[in-house]
């Protein structure tokens, strides 16, 4: 395989972000506690700008009285903040409007996860900084760990404090840098106890509750890992836009294969164990091949339970269509960085097909593969079994069209006597290549299991009609028969890569027609110039995979049916369900 091709669905990713709207760039300065020195470090930063020519300017900064920090403030321009009074109370916030105004280069803004006060555009400062970004400015801003959504509960086991300012992950993810401003535990709690952060009542009140030592050193890890997240998918992205293979094991990265299977709930979580254990990032990875299509209910019903179990662990799950399984897992593991694979042990092996084990072996470099043997009910098992069996006989019985058979018999009976007619003028080998060319066409017509029994009744006529003494399964020289059963194996051979390429084509037909559906409808809604022009473009396309469509409609206080086709019932049962 090319390891020096990246996945072609990284450089689409890559072409739209290029082909985006320009927008400004995010950085964010995360510290794990107040008083690290995020706004220091911000305005440091910023100084160093302003000597480069930079057109930096303050949109809000709020230095808390420490005067080192406000020493920083000396020669930059700070535009005016908005003041109200709220309660009684004189607020200074962000002046949004002055800022889009002004058009810098560089907007700083402290405080990120600060609430605005009622009335304004925005209720949350985040917001407001989505707006800048925008139209095309840079922000740097300031935060701490404990803001962080995801983190909420995490943060209240930990210090015991219920923290009600948060800042959703997708913004924070979305940074282009997350720079991280750390001190040790001991200076931290030596800067408290000097009055640096907090006055000294406030401080030693601090130092007792939020401030323990135990808790720093938590929330430095916390802090830590989402920085170090953050360079890890920097360093992915470098992978993909230069198309290096990985994976380069800067941080453990596991991929899970789930199959529709019973054992794939199972693989699920042992693989999230093993990545709580390591501290590691989990994917899970389907791949859809032509086989999809021909999954019964309850396997359907596996794959859906086992993607949900994922998605609720919040392991990342990755659905890829392909006709190979292992070459699309080997593409995706090294376009993506992954440094571990775990799947499942397989139930039979084949000494004439590789299993899946050994192709990613084969094609990895660098990379564990670990491989379970999940337990599972023995109904489940018995129903693989059965399906199994089932599907052998139906692929061997698996009869191609009446024509297609009469055709083969008809050019086959058509060489024989053609070979008969003219043997006295053809030599052995141009017999020879006269059987093999209808055995061709037969290949590109049959099924394996028919290309095999007509190869071996080829055999048998050969040996009679056209092998000394003829007519008799007798033979003078073994050759001409090992010479044709070579040949003859060679068109098996043609049979299945015949068979293999037709699937290919069917499978990009269907995705063709998918495409060209989403395609259209999508045209139809644009073209749309009423709702009830939109319900109906909706059901005339949704048509052409079910008959059977209820559209309906939420209002803000409920819910009405906005578009049926004749075939529905809708009853009360439905009604419920829809409500609920």
């Amino acid at each position: 395989m090319d390891e020096e091709r990246p996945l072609p669905e990284s450089l689409l990713d890559i072409a739209n972000q290029s082909q985006q709207k320009k927008r400004g760039k995010l950085k964010i300065y995360l510290g794990a506690m107040p008083g690290v020195g995020k706004t220091y470090t911000m305005l440091s930063d910023a100084q160093i700008k302003q000597k480069e020519g930079i057109d930096i300017k303050i949109g809000f900064i709020e230095t808390h009285g420490r005067k080192e920090t406000e020493i920083l403030l000396e020669g930059l321009y700070i535009i005016p903040p908005i003041e109200i009074n709220y309660n009684g109370i004189i607020l200074k916030e962000l002046n949004l409007e002055k800022i889009l105004e002004s058009k810098m280069q560089i907007c700083v803004i402290d405080e990120l996860p600060h609430s605005n006060p009622p009335g304004f555009r925005n209720k949350k400062r985040y917001q407001d900084i989505e707006e800048i970004l925008e139209n095309g400015i840079e922000v740097w801003t300031a935060m701490n760990i404990q803001h962080m959504e995801s983190l909420n509960n995490i943060i209240y086991q930990i210090t015991g404090i219920p923290i009600k300012e948060t800042v959703p992950d997708e913004f924070i993810k979305n940074a282009n840098e997350i720079k991280l401003i750390d001190l040790p535990p001991e200076e931290l709690i030596q800067r408290l106890k000097e009055g640096k952060i907090y006055i000294p009542d406030l401080a030693k009140t601090a130092v007792n509750n939020f401030f323990k030592y135990g808790n720093i050193i938590a929330l430095r890890e916390l802090s830590m890992r989402i920085a170090a997240d953050k360079l890890d998918k920097k360093l992915n992205q470098y992978m993909k836009e230069h198309a290096i293979a990985g994976p380069w094991s800067t941080k453990e990265r596991i991929l899970v294969g789930i199959y529709a299977s019973p054992f794939a709930d199972s693989l699920i979580r042992s693989a999230y164990r093993i990545s709580s254990e390591i501290g590691a990032d989990v994917f899970a990875i389907y791949v859809e091949t032509e086989k999809h299509q021909y999954l019964s209910q309850k396997e359907l019903d596996w794959l859906q339970k086992a993607i949900e179990l994922a998605r609720s662990l919040g392991v990342n799950v990755v659905w890829v269509k392909d006709t190979d399984i292992t070459n699309a897992i080997v593409r995706y593991v090294k376009s993506n960085n992954i440094t571990k694979i775990l799947i499942g042990k397989p139930k039979n092996f084949n000494i004439f097909k590789p299993s899946i084990f050994r192709k990613i072996a084969q094609n990895t470099k660098h990379v564990d593969i670990y491989v379970l043997d999940p337990p599972a009910l023995k109904s489940d098992l018995s129903f693989l079994q059965k399906k199994k069996t089932f599907s052998f006989i139906k692929n061997l019985l698996n009869i191609p069209r009446f024509y297609n058979i009469f055709i083969s018999l008809l050019i086959f009976g058509f060489v024989t006597l053609l070979g008969v007619e003219f043997r006295q003028y053809l030599n052995q080998l141009n017999l020879v290549f006269l059987f093999l060319g209808a055995l061709s066409i037969s290949a590109m017509l049959l099924n394996t299991f028919l290309t095999i029994v007509m190869t071996m009744l080829s055999i048998l006529v050969f040996d009679y009609f056209f092998i000394p003494p003829y007519y008799s399964f007798t033979f003078s020289d073994i050759n001409y028969l090992m010479s044709y059963s070579m040949f003859a194996l060679i068109i098996v051979y043609i049979n299945i890569l015949s068979i293999k390429s037709r699937k290919n084509i069917n499978m990009l037909i269907k995705s063709e027609e998918k495409s060209h559906f989403l395609f259209s409808l999508n045209k139809a809604l644009l073209y749309s110039k009423s709702k009830e022009e939109i319900l109906s473009k909706t059901i005339e396309y949704v048509k052409m995979f079910t008959n059977d469509i209820a559209i309906f409609l939420k209002s803000k206080d409920d819910i009405r049916l906005g578009a049926i086709t004749k075939g529905i019932d809708i009853n009360e049962k439905v009604n419920t369900i829809v409500k609920w």
